[in-house]
């Protein structure tokens, strides 16, 4: 049990006290039973936040193109743990409103040392997708590299007009 001790002073409108009242507060602190609930972080780091692939030559559009950002995703889990994604876009959109289909980019997590999460690759997509899961971190960060890439030949990407396309892409950790 412990006693909080507060003094209420009032003033009139000349700043002088025109009375005083003391008052104890008594409280007591329960014991917490049970299993503490989830504490799971998800960062993206600053080199990952505006991902980009690029097309230079029309070599990159017979063999496909990929850029990878090491250490891009950064999970941090007091329990089992599972991420999923999904474009918040139905497609990829150009500033001029041509569009390119969200599943003409795939997605792949890798994880680096000592972590021990198990990904799944897929095609970028409107609907949440399953990406990664994963044990407990206990209380550590564990790191996922990112990789984007694209297949050979697709001739959405080759008929598609030269143009910067972009989406917005949302990673989502919940309990597993």
């Amino acid at each position: 049990i412990f006693t909080a001790p507060l003094q209420f002073t009032a003033y009139d409108q000349y700043n002088n006290i025109i009375g005083k009242a003391d008052h104890y507060f008594q409280f007591q602190i329960g014991t917490l039973s049970g299993t503490p609930p989830p504490e799971m972080s998800l960062k993206l780091s600053a080199n990952a936040v505006n991902g980009a692939l690029e097309f230079k030559s029309m070599g990159d559009y017979v063999n496909g193109v990929s850029v990878t950002y090491s250490n891009a995703l950064i999970v941090s889990s007091n329990t089992n743990y599972q991420i999923k994604m999904k474009s918040l876009q139905g497609q990829f959109t150009s500033a001029a409103g041509n569009t390119i289909p969200l599943n003409a980019v795939k997605l792949t997590l890798n994880p680096t040392s000592q972590n021990t999460g198990n990904v799944y690759p897929v095609s970028l997509s409107a609907s949440p997708q399953l990406i990664a899961t994963g044990s407990s971190t206990q209380g550590s960060s564990v790191y996922y590299d990112i990789k984007y890439f694209t297949g050979s030949n697709d001739e959405r990407l080759i008929d598609a007009k030269s143009e910067d396309y972009s989406t917005t892409i949302q990673y989502e950790i919940t309990p597993q």
